[in-house]
């Protein structure tokens, strides 16, 4: 699951979406921040999980690939 959020084939994903995966399961599991929902985090994981993957369908990861990617072409068009 975590290399799913993340995004398959790149190594910084699989870190992102460990690291996205743990927060979100801390985040859902706390009953001072959601409630008495608490006890259903997995129900409230396995719908965020489905939306990241139809929003981000290369991962967490590939946000930052397409970042960086419009960062290095700003950088190099010439200013006039």
């Amino acid at each position: 699951m975590m290399v799913i959020l993340g995004g398959m084939g790149r190594l910084h994903g699989a870190v992102l979406g460990a690291l996205a995966y743990v927060l979100l399961q801390e985040i859902l599991s706390a009953p001072a921040i959601v409630g008495s929902f608490a006890k259903h985090w997995q129900l409230a994981m396995g719908s965020l999980i489905v939306v990241i993957v139809l929003m981000f369908p290369r991962g967490i990861g590939g946000i930052f690939d397409v970042a960086l990617r419009r960062y290095s072409y700003r950088r190099q068009t010439p200013v006039p």
